[in-house]
Formats: C-alpha cells, sequence, structure tokens
C-alpha cells in the first residue's frame, strides 16, 4: 500500500488542510491545479502553479499572509497586480521547480510541523536562489545538483542569517531520498559542513537593548505629545475623513475634483496640524496622517504593555476592559482568543496603565471612522479569529487607491505598521532622540562586555534606531520598585504602570495564576515572565550602581558591612552579583533613605509608608546621608505646618526624632573614623 503525504503545516483549529500527496498518482512532480491552501470553508484558496500562494486562512488572527515566488521583483506588497509583461520560458521553469521544492518543504521534511514564519523563510532562500540562477542563465534543479554553483552561490552570503537560513534549507533537502523524492541527487553535501564553519565564525547576534532612560523617557514624552496634537483636532479631522468619503461617493462628473483638498483642510482647521506634521494636502495625505497616529497609538500600547508587535498589531477592537472595584481603575488588553481543556474560551490579557487606554481609546475612534466608511460596525466576538481588529489597516479607506490585497475571507486586514518602513520616515525624525554619551555610558553599564563604542548604530550624535521589542525590554527592566530608574521623568512616566505590574504579575498574584500561569506555552511568551525575570536584574543592577559603585559613604546595619567591603578593596564580581540575585540570595529595593537588603517583604513598615521604624536596628537598612538629610528638611517642613495639639502632629514629630537621632549616629560614626584616620 502506497504512502499519501499530509501537510506537515502548523495550522490553528478548524483549518481545511490542502489536499493530500499521493506519490502513486502524481509522482515525485505534482500538477500545477494540486491545492496547497483552503479557506475553512474548503474553497481552494491557492494551487501549486499560482504566482502568489494564500496562507491567510492559515493565519490564527486571519492577517493576510502569502508565499510569493516572483523573485525578480522588490517588492510583493502589492500581489493582486498581474504581471507587467509574460515571463520567459527560463523564468517560468524556474517559478516551476520553486513551487516544487516549497512543496517538497511542505509535504516531506522531517521533524515538526511548520508555521509561516518558516515556510516564508524557505520561500526566501529559493528567491535568492532563483535570482542567482536567472543571472547565471541556469536552471534551478541544475543548480542543486551542481556542487560547484552551490559553493558559489554560498561565497555570495554575506550575513550570518543567510548563511543559516541556507545551510537549513540544505539540511532539510538532503534529510529527503534524493530519488523517490527529490527526483536527483544534491551537490551540498560535500560543501555543507564548510557551510556550518562559516556560520559559527560569525559572531553570535546580539541581543536587543532595552532603551537608556533618557531615551525612553524622551520617547514617551514625543508620543504623548504626538497623541495631545491629534486629541485636539480628532474630531475635526474623523470629520473630514467622513467627508472625503462622501465626496468620492458621487461620481466624478457631479462633484468638484479632489485634487486639491486646501479648502476643504481651511474649512476644517486643519492647516496647522498638517503643516505641522509635515502631511501633504491631499486626499492620500489625510489617510497617511490617520495612519500615522494609528503608529503612535500602537507603539503607546507597547510602551505601556509590553506587547509584542504582532499581539498589539492583531488587538480586537473591543480588547480594553476596566476594573474599579478597588477604587483604582485597573485596565486590562484582551487579545487574540484560545481553547483551553474542556472547551473553556480564554483571551490572551495584558494589564496596561491609563496611557495605554487612552492609546485604545484614541485608536478605536479612527477604527470606526474606518468601519463606516466601508459600511460596517465593529462586534464583539468570542471566535478564534478577530473579525474587527483595532487597527484595521487605512487603505480600506481607498484615499491612495484600491486596497493592497485582495480580499480576504471573513476578516478585515490590518496594516503591518513598522517605524522603519518608509510611509513613517517623518514620524520616526520627531520619535527617536539623538544619542548623547550619557546613552552609551549607560549601555555600558547595562551590558559592560559589549562593544558598544564600536557599534555604528549606537554612534553619539546618530538618531536612536527604534524597535518595538525594545519597549518590552525596557519596560520589563524599569518598571520595577528597585531604584534602577533615577531620572525623575521616567519615574513619573512609568509610576502607574509599576505599580499595576507589581500587583498583577508578581509571583502569587491570583491574576497571573488564573489568567496566565495556567498555561505554560502562554507564559513562556507572555511579557509576565519577562516582567519577573527582569526584577532580579533590575535589583542587581541597582545594587550595584547606588551601593557597590556609590561614591558616597554608606551607614546602616548592611550599609556598614558594604562599605568595610570597599574599604578593604574587595573586589565585587558582576556577573556573579546578577547570579546571585537571579538565584534569590540577595536582594535590593531603594527605600527613601537609601537602600534595603531585605529578601522577601518587610516586617518593620508597618503603618509608616517611608519605614522610619527601619532606622532604629535594622540589620537590612542602607543609609546614605545625602537621602536622609532631604527626606529630614521635607518632615521639618510637615511638623511645622501641622498644630502641635494634634494626632497627626505627635505621630510626624516621633519620625522627624527617629530620623534626627539616626542622621546624629551617622554623623558620630564618621568623627570615630576621621578620629582614627
Amino acid at each position: 500500500m502506497s504512502r499519501r503525504f499530509q501537510p506537515k503545516l502548523d495550522l490553528p483549529r478548524g483549518a481545511a488542510l490542502p489536499d493530500e500527496w499521493d506519490p502513486v498518482s502524481t509522482g515525485i512532480r505534482l500538477p500545477d491545479d494540486f491545492v496547497v491552501s483552503r479557506y475553512s470553508n474548503g474553497d481552494a484558496a491557492s494551487r501549486l502553479g499560482d504566482l502568489y500562494w494564500n496562507w491567510t486562512p492559515y493565519d490564527p488572527d486571519g492577517r493576510a499572509r502569502w508565499l510569493v515566488f516572483n523573485y525578480w521583483q522588490r517588492t510583493t506588497s502589492r500581489i493582486d497586480r498581474p504581471l507587467r509583461e509574460p515571463m520567459s520560458t527560463l523564468r517560468a521553469e524556474i517559478v516551476a521547480e520553486m513551487q516544487r521544492f516549497m512543496a517538497l518543504v511542505i509535504y516531506k521534511k522531517r521533524g515538526a510541523s511548520l508555521s509561516f514564519a518558516s515556510l516564508a523563510e524557505y520561500a526566501g532562500v529559493f528567491r535568492t536562489i532563483a535570482h542567482y540562477c536567472e543571472m547565471h542563465r541556469i536552471a534551478f534543479d541544475a543548480f542543486w545538483q551542481s556542487s560547484d554553483r552551490l559553493s558559489d552561490f554560498c561565497f555570495t552570503l554575506k550575513s550570518r542569517a543567510a548563511l543559516t537560513q541556507t545551510a537549513r534549507v540544505m539540511a532539510t533537502l538532503m534529510a529527503m531520498d534524493p530519488d523517490a523524492d527529490i527526483g536527483f541527487p544534491l551537490g551540498c553535501s560535500s560543501l555543507f559542513a564548510a557551510l556550518q564553519e562559516r556560520v559559527s565564525q560569525f559572531p553570535a547576534r546580539n541581543q536587543t537593548p532595552p532603551m537608556p532612560t533618557r531615551v525612553y523617557s524622551a520617547v514617551l514624552t514625543t508620543l504623548n505629545a504626538e497623541l495631545n496634537d491629534f486629541e485636539e483636532v480628532a474630531d475635526r479631522y474623523l470629520a473630514l475623513v467622513r467627508r472625503i468619503v462622501a465626496l468620492r461617493a458621487i461620481p466624478r462628473g457631479e462633484r468638484d475634483s479632489l485634487y486639491d483638498i486646501s479648502p476643504l483642510i481651511a474649512e476644517y482647521t486643519l492647516s496647522e496640524y498638517f503643516a505641522k506634521k509635515g502631511l501633504a494636502i491631499t486626499v492620500p495625505g489625510v489617510s497617511s496622517g490617520l495612519s500615522d497616529i494609528q503608529v503612535v497609538c500602537r507603539l503607546t500600547i507597547h510602551a505601556y504593555s509590553g506587547m509584542r508587535h504582532s499581539e498589539a498589531q492583531t488587538l480586537p477592537f473591543n480588547c480594553l476592559s476596566a476594573d474599579k472595584g478597588t477604587g483604582i481603575t485597573h485596565y486590562f488588553l484582551e487579545g487574540r482568543t484560545t481553547e483551553l481543556e474542556k472547551g473553556r474560551i480564554r483571551r490572551t490579557k495584558w494589564v496596561t496603565s491609563s496611557e495605554g487606554a487612552r492609546a485604545v481609546n484614541m485608536a478605536q475612534k479612527i477604527a470606526i471612522a474606518i468601519y463606516e466608511a466601508i459600511g460596517d460596525a465593529p462586534a464583539a466576538s468570542k471566535d478564534r479569529i478577530n473579525v474587527y481588529p483595532l487597527f484595521i489597516s487605512t487603505s480600506y479607506l481607498k484615499f491612495s487607491g484600491t486596497p493592497s490585497y485582495q480580499a480576504v475571507q471573513d476578516t478585515y486586514q490590518t496594516s503591518d505598521s513598522r517605524l522603519s518602513s518608509p510611509p513613517y520616515e517623518r514620524l520616526a525624525l520627531r520619535l527617536c532622540p539623538i544619542i548623547g554619551d550619557e546613552d552609551v555610558c549607560e549601555l555600558e553599564e547595562i551590558d559592560p562586555h559589549r562593544a558598544w563604542r564600536n557599534d555604528s548604530e549606537y554612534g553619539v550624535g546618530q538618531a536612536w534606531t527604534l524597535r518595538t521589542h525594545q519597549f518590552r525590554r525596557s519596560l520589563a527592566l524599569y518598571a520595577q520598585r528597585s531604584g534602577l530608574v533615577s531620572l525623575p521623568s521616567l519615574r513619573r512616566q512609568l509610576q502607574h504602570i509599576t505599580r499595576e505590574m507589581s500587583l498583577y504579575y508578581s509571583k502569587g498574584s491570583v491574576f497571573a495564576r488564573n489568567f496566565i500561569e495556567d498555561d505554560p506555552d502562554e507564559y513562556r511568551e507572555h511579557m509576565c515572565k519577562d516582567w519577573r525575570e527582569a526584577k532580579p536584574v533590575s535589583e542587581a543592577m541597582a545594587f550595584l550602581r547606588d551601593v557597590v559603585f556609590s561614591d558616597e559613604r554608606l551607614f546602616g546595619a548592611a550599609g556598614t558591612f558594604e562599605q568595610q567591603k570597599k574599604n578593604r578593596g574587595q573586589v565585587v564580581d558582576r556577573e556573579m552579583t546578577v547570579k546571585q540575585f537571579k538565584k534569590g540570595l540577595i536582594a535590593y529595593k531603594e527605600t527613601p533613605f537609601g537602600g534595603c537588603l531585605k529578601i522577601g517583604e518587610c516586617d518593620q513598615v508597618g503603618l509608616r509608608l517611608m519605614g522610619v521604624l527601619c532606622l532604629h536596628d535594622c540589620k537590612n537598612i542602607v543609609i546614605k546621608l545625602s537621602k536622609l538629610d532631604r527626606i529630614i528638611d521635607q518632615q521639618q517642613r510637615l511638623v511645622e505646618s501641622l498644630e502641635p495639639t494634634s494626632p497627626t502632629y505627635r505621630m510626624e514629630k516621633d519620625d522627624l526624632d527617629t530620623m534626627l537621632a539616626a542622621r546624629k549616629r551617622c554623623r558620630e560614626t564618621t568623627e570615630k573614623e576621621a578620629d582614627h584616620g
């Protein structure tokens, strides 16, 4: 009995499978009408011979996904365009072989199932090889049989990623039967080891760094300013959008031309806004302005939730919920729906702050205007796919021509609005601050083993390169109560989200236990895990900066112990210190008087918000006179403002006396050291 091959694909629940491969009836070459993807209703989405394979039905969030074979075009953003010229014989043969090899990967690859990202990587390697084949006038299958051609091609690859991906494709094909699967022996077996050696010679890929605190604060400030600017004109701007939609619905011969819309811009009092943002006074310029604000809203959500790009991009319209039960409003974002055991349905949840909620509300206003133009209205849904995305593409307005993708079944599409793409250059210039020497110094504190000053991306005087993942790393590191953030502006900006994450993501939190930890796969990908893992790192960095490498004399039981180590010239190993924090052997958090090295929760604070009781005889306290002096000055002003006969006066006066006594002990210690010095 012959073996039939099923596709090795990572498919969402309810997806309709492509055709199965029966080698007896088809041989090693599938026919062009072989169905490679299907819609959920069973209709064919793409066939083997199509130049573009529609993978949208297999995306968990219903996003437009395509595997493309037009290797001669630099961009594939307009997949609905017909070919401008017929393909040459060689080009047609190369495309057919690319499609055959993709089918081999999908059906006969050994190992784990393939996600779209993996398939896109295979297709990318095949496109690069196809371009090489056309340039050298050789057939695609002839290339794979020739060790000389393969070697020459690999020599042209200059990046670690390109070499790694090519090696992965080679390994996949080499694991197949050269006769029964491929149809000929491959020429890459002799050079595979050499290719792996080249990969190993490249330096390891550096981890995305968190933003330096000054850069981080500047980005948050600019995002807030952009939202403020749009909020002032939002009603007028969206009224203009609706006006243009209505005018475009009128046949051209029955209305004025929309080539010059400056009168409309002036009518809605938007001329100053368009000039300030560098927007063209055109219908496409109106669409561009909306896209810019969608990016600002999405980046703000990243900044105050730690979401990944794909998670924020696919948020449903009705993603925001609030809990007002404790007297303080707590905000949550709900994303993709997942099905748990016994048929339970749940959406992935993230904690956010009022800043994140504000961005969602603004994005909803924009989305409503776009849905109205389509003739639809967003509705709540618990389906697997979010039919109504929050960041629906502005191309549905058709202000810049027809949408840049074909219609997709059952869902609206989002625009892949990455800040690095050309349409957002103006916005990127406003958002990305210039790197200063103090920023590079801070990066060197974060990772002292990385040659930051030799990396052109972090050169002093150039604009910071902003990536969405930096928000996640920065938030995880800085939204802690360790005291690592010393910049007052950033402390204010992060105070709400720090409180929320400490409340909902800490170990033992009911929220984390019920909504995150019960799904191990989700927990591994969730911001909660990143935040928890960054907590000891944040504490260690604050401890090293404020205690170990501080130039100020330290007092208190723990402070004196650390000061004595410094006096002896004891060398502190940074990496070992961080490991000890990660293991829970050391802990640190900032206090109004200096710091605390208590592992676990403090049992001496009581009703005193500032931890004054710790000044008596706490073995974990680190005291800095500069901080103690500042608190005493504030406390003296408070006591002087109170009625001497009131209970509040007596309590605050007791606290002041405790602080003064502690300062006296510190000064006496300093005097004794001077006498013995």
